[in-house]
């Protein structure tokens, strides 16, 4: 409930692609700064939208050619262990997407740094159930016309692109 002092009072919803460099400055900014300033206030909600054809029908050609396995790993990793697990490999995923971006991570890597299981992963991430929630995040995104990441909505409405990671905005 609004007030009590748990419970969320502001929704932030993030669009985003592991391999985008903007979106990693974002996810470090979110963490170290946006969060701490709302203290539990803010509700975090990660939408997919990766730059790769492989999962999202709408590109001509991929950017980010390994967003689409890093999507699904992130969301094998949320239906196998829960929320926490997904943001362990959210941020690992920022934090090592130099790999990411070069093809060098491999999901056992992954699993090992995040301790989950490689095997429930694997079989995990082959469940239709994955891409039509990546898909459902991408359709979403079209809809509210997103055309690049990060993009982010505080309770439904839309923050400016330049205004996001400015803390000028935030105070």
């Amino acid at each position: 409930f609004p007030g009590d002092g748990k419970s969320p009072t502001m929704e932030l919803v993030l669009f985003s692609d592991f391999q985008c460099p903007s979106c990693a400055k974002f996810a470090g900014f979110l963490d170290s700064t946006i969060e701490a300033m709302f203290d539990r206030k803010l509700r975090i909600v990660f939408k997919h939208l990766p730059f790769d054809t492989e999962c999202n029908p709408y590109l001509d050609g991929s950017m980010h050619e390994h967003a689409c396995f890093a999507s699904k790993l992130a969301e094998a990793a949320r239906m196998i262990s829960g929320n926490d697990a997904f943001w362990r490999v959210h941020d690992f995923f920022f934090a090592h997407r130099d790999d990411l971006e070069r093809g060098k991570l491999t999901l056992e890597q992954v699993a090992a740094e995040t301790k989950l299981d490689p095997a429930a992963l694997r079989e995990k991430m082959n469940d239709p159930t994955i891409l039509e929630r990546i898909h459902a995040d991408i359709e979403l995104a079209k809809e509210l016309e997103v055309d690049g990441t990060p993009a982010v909505f505080v309770d439904g409405k839309r923050v400016d692109r330049l205004a996001a990671p400015e803390i000028g905005f935030w105070n």
